[in-house]
Protein backbone atom coordinates (compact mmCIF):
# COMPACT_ATOMS: atom_id res chain seq x y z
CA UNK A 1 0.00 0.00 0.00
CA UNK A 2 2.96 2.25 0.83
CA UNK A 3 4.89 1.38 -2.18
CA UNK A 4 1.82 2.49 -4.39
CA UNK A 5 1.49 6.02 -2.46
CA UNK A 6 5.37 6.32 -3.04
CA UNK A 7 5.14 5.50 -6.61
CA UNK A 8 2.19 7.99 -7.16
CA UNK A 9 3.82 10.89 -5.86
CA UNK A 10 7.10 10.26 -8.19
CA UNK A 11 4.82 10.05 -10.65
CA UNK A 12 3.36 13.48 -9.72
CA UNK A 13 6.31 15.28 -8.91
CA UNK A 14 6.16 17.72 -11.53
CA UNK A 15 2.83 18.69 -10.61
CA UNK A 16 3.78 18.89 -6.88
CA UNK A 17 7.12 21.26 -7.66
CA UNK A 18 4.60 23.40 -9.86
CA UNK A 19 1.95 24.04 -6.83
CA UNK A 20 4.07 23.10 -3.65
CA UNK A 21 1.84 25.01 -1.36
CA UNK A 22 -1.45 23.39 -2.76
CA UNK A 23 0.32 19.95 -2.21
CA UNK A 24 1.38 20.90 1.53
CA UNK A 25 -2.01 21.62 2.16
CA UNK A 26 -3.48 18.48 0.84
CA UNK A 27 -1.18 16.73 3.36
CA UNK A 28 -2.18 18.74 6.67
CA UNK A 29 -5.94 18.54 5.48
CA UNK A 30 -5.39 14.78 5.37
CA UNK A 31 -3.16 14.47 8.42
CA UNK A 32 -5.89 16.65 10.05
CA UNK A 33 -8.62 14.72 8.77
CA UNK A 34 -6.72 11.48 9.90
CA UNK A 35 -5.77 12.47 13.66
CA UNK A 36 -9.60 13.18 13.94
CA UNK A 37 -10.75 9.84 13.22
CA UNK A 38 -8.25 8.47 15.95
CA UNK A 39 -8.96 10.60 18.07
CA UNK A 40 -12.98 9.87 17.64
CA UNK A 41 -11.59 5.87 17.77
CA UNK A 42 -9.63 6.21 20.98
CA UNK A 43 -10.46 9.25 22.75
CA UNK A 44 -13.43 7.66 24.72
CA UNK A 45 -11.68 4.41 25.27
CA UNK A 46 -8.78 6.77 26.74
CA UNK A 47 -11.06 8.99 29.04
CA UNK A 48 -13.03 6.27 30.04
CA UNK A 49 -9.59 4.73 31.53
CA UNK A 50 -8.51 8.28 33.24
CA UNK A 51 -11.95 8.61 34.86
CA UNK A 52 -11.94 4.81 35.98
CA UNK A 53 -8.27 5.47 37.18
CA UNK A 54 -9.16 8.70 39.16
CA UNK A 55 -12.18 6.95 40.62
CA UNK A 56 -9.91 4.15 42.04
CA UNK A 57 -7.24 6.94 43.68
CA UNK A 58 -10.35 8.97 45.36
CA UNK A 59 -11.46 5.63 46.39
CA UNK A 60 -8.29 4.61 47.91
CA UNK A 61 -8.34 8.29 49.24
CA UNK A 62 -11.44 7.52 51.13
CA UNK A 63 -10.37 4.38 52.26
CA UNK A 64 -7.09 5.07 53.42
CA UNK A 65 -8.94 8.29 55.28
CA UNK A 66 -11.51 6.14 57.08
CA UNK A 67 -8.70 3.84 58.12
CA UNK A 68 -6.90 6.88 59.69
CA UNK A 69 -3.59 6.17 57.13
CA UNK A 70 -3.19 2.17 58.64
CA UNK A 71 -1.38 0.01 56.53
CA UNK A 72 -3.39 -3.33 55.66
CA UNK A 73 -2.05 -5.51 58.40
CA UNK A 74 -2.86 -2.90 60.63
CA UNK A 75 -6.14 -2.28 58.60
CA UNK A 76 -7.51 -6.27 59.14
CA UNK A 77 -6.40 -6.43 62.89
CA UNK A 78 -8.67 -3.45 63.42
CA UNK A 79 -11.51 -5.27 61.77
CA UNK A 80 -11.46 -8.33 63.56
CA UNK A 81 -11.01 -6.33 67.07
CA UNK A 82 -14.39 -4.96 66.21
CA UNK A 83 -15.33 -7.87 65.04
CA UNK A 84 -14.53 -9.64 68.49
CA UNK A 85 -15.74 -6.64 70.24
CA UNK A 86 -19.41 -6.95 68.17
CA UNK A 87 -19.02 -10.97 68.90
CA UNK A 88 -19.08 -9.99 72.86
CA UNK A 89 -22.23 -7.74 72.49
CA UNK A 90 -24.50 -10.93 71.04
CA UNK A 91 -26.00 -12.94 73.14
CA UNK A 92 -24.06 -16.73 73.16
CA UNK A 93 -26.76 -19.26 71.90
CA UNK A 94 -25.99 -22.72 70.05
CA UNK A 95 -26.73 -23.01 66.15
CA UNK A 96 -29.10 -25.06 65.03
CA UNK A 97 -25.79 -27.33 63.70
CA UNK A 98 -24.56 -27.21 66.91
CA UNK A 99 -27.48 -28.12 68.75
CA UNK A 100 -28.12 -31.44 67.04
CA UNK A 101 -24.06 -32.11 67.40
CA UNK A 102 -24.57 -32.11 70.90
CA UNK A 103 -27.33 -34.50 70.79
CA UNK A 104 -25.78 -36.88 68.61
CA UNK A 105 -23.09 -37.61 71.34
CA UNK A 106 -25.23 -36.44 74.34
CA UNK A 107 -27.43 -39.75 73.40
CA UNK A 108 -25.17 -41.95 73.61
CA UNK A 109 -24.88 -42.16 77.64
CA UNK A 110 -28.01 -39.85 79.22
CA UNK A 111 -27.29 -38.78 82.69
CA UNK A 112 -27.95 -36.10 84.40
CA UNK A 113 -26.48 -32.30 84.68
CA UNK A 114 -27.11 -28.71 86.83
CA UNK A 115 -26.65 -26.08 84.65
CA UNK A 116 -25.85 -22.90 86.81
CA UNK A 117 -25.94 -19.43 85.37
CA UNK A 118 -24.12 -16.56 87.05
CA UNK A 119 -26.83 -14.01 88.04
CA UNK A 120 -24.70 -11.12 86.76
CA UNK A 121 -23.73 -12.64 83.24
CA UNK A 122 -25.89 -10.88 80.77
CA UNK A 123 -26.49 -13.78 78.10
CA UNK A 124 -26.45 -16.36 80.39
CA UNK A 125 -30.47 -17.45 80.72
CA UNK A 126 -29.99 -17.55 76.76
CA UNK A 127 -26.90 -19.72 76.42
CA UNK A 128 -28.53 -21.98 79.29
CA UNK A 129 -31.34 -22.60 77.28
CA UNK A 130 -29.13 -23.62 74.14
CA UNK A 131 -27.73 -26.32 76.05
CA UNK A 132 -30.83 -27.40 77.73
CA UNK A 133 -32.39 -27.87 74.67
CA UNK A 134 -29.85 -29.90 73.57
CA UNK A 135 -29.68 -32.23 76.68
CA UNK A 136 -33.18 -32.77 77.54
CA UNK A 137 -33.58 -33.55 73.68
CA UNK A 138 -30.62 -36.12 74.34
CA UNK A 139 -32.73 -37.78 77.30
CA UNK A 140 -30.74 -36.04 80.45
CA UNK A 141 -32.10 -34.58 83.35
CA UNK A 142 -31.33 -30.81 83.66
CA UNK A 143 -31.61 -28.60 86.96
CA UNK A 144 -31.16 -24.98 86.66
CA UNK A 145 -29.81 -23.53 89.74
CA UNK A 146 -28.39 -19.57 89.77
CA UNK A 147 -25.79 -18.45 91.41
CA UNK A 148 -24.23 -14.95 92.71
CA UNK A 149 -20.63 -13.86 93.19
CA UNK A 150 -18.27 -16.52 92.03
CA UNK A 151 -14.78 -15.87 93.34
CA UNK A 152 -13.06 -17.94 90.58
CA UNK A 153 -15.41 -17.30 86.83
CA UNK A 154 -13.94 -19.38 84.09
CA UNK A 155 -11.97 -16.87 81.72
CA UNK A 156 -14.11 -18.85 78.73
CA UNK A 157 -17.11 -18.21 79.99
CA UNK A 158 -18.21 -22.03 80.59
CA UNK A 159 -17.12 -25.01 82.75
CA UNK A 160 -17.44 -28.40 83.02
CA UNK A 161 -17.15 -29.89 86.64
CA UNK A 162 -17.22 -33.37 87.20
CA UNK A 163 -16.42 -35.43 90.51
CA UNK A 164 -12.87 -36.80 89.03
CA UNK A 165 -11.62 -35.96 85.55
CA UNK A 166 -9.14 -39.51 86.75
CA UNK A 167 -12.13 -41.51 86.63
CA UNK A 168 -14.79 -40.05 84.06
CA UNK A 169 -18.47 -41.88 83.79
CA UNK A 170 -19.97 -42.80 80.45
CA UNK A 171 -22.20 -39.78 80.69
CA UNK A 172 -18.62 -37.12 81.71
CA UNK A 173 -17.47 -38.54 78.28
CA UNK A 174 -20.81 -38.20 76.24
CA UNK A 175 -20.65 -34.42 77.63
CA UNK A 176 -17.02 -33.22 76.93
CA UNK A 177 -17.22 -35.17 73.35
CA UNK A 178 -20.41 -32.95 72.72
CA UNK A 179 -18.81 -30.08 74.02
CA UNK A 180 -15.77 -30.66 71.75
CA UNK A 181 -17.52 -31.66 68.93
CA UNK A 182 -19.25 -27.90 68.29
CA UNK A 183 -16.14 -26.33 69.08
CA UNK A 184 -16.74 -24.39 71.99
CA UNK A 185 -13.98 -22.85 74.54
CA UNK A 186 -14.58 -24.12 78.13
CA UNK A 187 -12.44 -25.44 81.21
CA UNK A 188 -12.51 -28.88 82.63
CA UNK A 189 -12.55 -29.04 86.31
CA UNK A 190 -12.91 -31.60 89.20
CA UNK A 191 -14.27 -32.02 92.64
CA UNK A 192 -18.27 -31.91 92.55
CA UNK A 193 -19.83 -32.59 95.18
CA UNK A 194 -22.41 -35.54 94.85
CA UNK A 195 -26.03 -35.57 96.91
CA UNK A 196 -26.61 -38.97 97.29
CA UNK A 197 -30.66 -37.99 97.47
CA UNK A 198 -30.47 -35.49 93.84
CA UNK A 199 -27.00 -37.53 92.11
CA UNK A 200 -25.54 -35.59 89.14
CA UNK A 201 -22.76 -36.86 86.44
CA UNK A 202 -21.65 -32.83 85.80
CA UNK A 203 -22.15 -29.23 86.47
CA UNK A 204 -22.45 -26.25 83.42
CA UNK A 205 -21.35 -23.50 85.27
CA UNK A 206 -21.94 -19.88 82.66
CA UNK A 207 -20.50 -16.88 83.40
CA UNK A 208 -19.37 -13.83 81.23
CA UNK A 209 -16.55 -14.28 79.29
CA UNK A 210 -12.96 -12.78 79.90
Amino acid sequence: MLGDFFTYVASEASVIADAPLIFAMAVLASATVVWWLVNLRFGGIIDSQRERLQARDEKIAEYKTKLEGAEPDEARAHIKDLEARLARLEPRRLSEVQRKAMVEHLRSAPGAISIAVDGACFDGQVFSRSFTSALREAGWEVSLPMVLGLNNPPSSGLRVQVADLNNLTNANRALFAAMDAVGLSYEKSAGLQVDAHHPEDAELLITSAA
